[in-house]
């Protein structure tokens, strides 16, 4: 009868030489064996990377979780589903093979002989769509973390292989888990309190971006420290007893535990708001503190709640970058058009110069003419000080 299909190895090791030979050429040829200044963006730069970064261990968790986030919505719409929970789960996923009867007859064999067919071709497809994602996967790993990675044992295995299983749990273990040996323990601890702390929301992140930084930082705390200390302490629950009007020696063992841990949420959820875009966000921080002055607390309690808080908040102004802030800035100036471009500035009415008329202190027009009456249009005083030479724009 036909033989037994191969035996589960538990990796991923497909036979396909020519996926074996890509692999080889992508490892070789991607850039990450010589020096290069430029940014480092990956064979797909939609994709993000995996790197060792300078910005420290939030930033390397935040950063793997969102290029894997991609890597593996990429694969779901590429490859065969199994291939994509054979990389979710670590290890790889197959269909039950098919049995044939113990005492089968001549049909029974037929059908079993196709079954058998379909299932190694299926396994032969998930073997190859799981190469083809080690390739995704090592083509976005930067030129430090490979670095890292070749000094591992077994792996020339690993890229022989290209066993996507096993390179995926390294980048973890290398970007994510708190594992170095070298940082001594009690200046691991302080740098991930420290780092949390300074986190703040940049002028163009957005709400989920800077919420998932946010959550990194706590989960490198955790690692480092094996619990949240920065958000944990006995007095948020000597608040919630002043707030509930109890006393503290009143509370059982399950009360001051279930205390503690609303405490933490409530810090988490202030240290997350505080520390969002005050130029976007500010606004709330400053009507929630008029509200508490009229003994309302609204500042949001729990994590989620401030996140929420955000998300469904407009913000005080569009933050998408450097080209709205100047938009903004410039917002009801007129340009002079005429055979000059259309980025000079406005054209004092005064003295002919490109500054606005309001703003006037020049001595002489533009044309050469001594200009008697010091001052602006609009009565403000201006300085008397400022001689304008003849071929000297004057921008204030």
């Amino acid at each position: 009868m036909a033989s037994e299909p191969p035996a589960d190895s538990g990796g991923t090791k497909p036979g396909a030489n020519n996926n074996n030979t890509h692999a080889r050429r992508h490892h070789q040829n991607k850039g990450h064996g010589r020096e290069n200044k430029k940014t480092f963006t990956g064979a797909e730069p939609k994709l993000g990377v995996f790197e060792l970064g300078a910005d420290g261990l939030i930033e390397q968790r935040a950063e793997f979780k969102a290029t894997d986030e991609k890597i593996i919505i990429q694969i779901g719409k590429l490859y065969d589903p199994l291939a994509r929970q054979s990389i979710l789960k670590g290890e790889l996923v197959e269909e039950e093979p098919p049995t044939l009867k113990d005492e089968p007859n001549k049909a029974d064999e037929i059908m079993y002989s196709k079954l058998l067919d379909r299932f190694l071709l299926k396994k032969e497809k998930i073997a190859s769509d799981l190469c083809k994602a080690f390739n995704l996967y090592l083509g976005q790993v930067g030129p430090q973390l490979l670095s890292t990675l070749q000094e591992l044992d077994g792996y020339e295995d690993m890229i022989n292989t290209c066993d996507v299983i096993t390179l995926r749990r390294l980048l973890i273990t290398n970007t994510i888990t708190v594992t170095s040996k070298k940082t001594e323990p009690f200046m691991k601890m302080f740098n991930a309190v420290r780092d949390s702390v300074n986190l703040i929301q940049r002028k163009t992140e957005s709400d989920q971006e800077y919420y998932h930084r946010f959550v990194q930082s706590i989960k490198v705390i955790e690692g480092a420290c094996g619990s949240d200390i920065l958000h944990t302490c006995n007095g948020t629950i000597n608040i919630l007893c002043q707030e509930r009007g109890t006393k503290l020696e009143d509370m059982s063992a399950e009360g001051k535990e279930q205390a503690l841990e609303m405490g933490k949420d409530r810090l988490q959820a202030m240290h997350f708001l505080l520390n969002a875009d005050r130029s976007r966000y500010g606004h709330l921080v400053d009507a929630f503190c008029r509200d508490y002055l009229s003994n309302t607390n609204n500042f949001p309690k729990t994590l989620k709640g401030a996140y929420s808080l955000l998300i469904n908040t407009v913000p005080k102004r569009k933050d998408k970058g450097r080209k709205d802030d100047v938009a903004s800035d410039n917002a009801g100036l007129s340009f002079n058009t005429v055979g000059e471009g259309n980025d000079r500035k406005e054209v004092c009415e005064r003295c002919g110069w490109n500054h606005p008329t309001d703003m006037c202190s020049a001595k002489k027009h533009r044309d050469g003419t001594v200009l008697h009456i010091l001052g602006s249009t609009s009565g403000d005083s201006v300085r008397d000080d400022v001689d304008v030479d003849d071929d000297t724009d004057v921008v204030f």
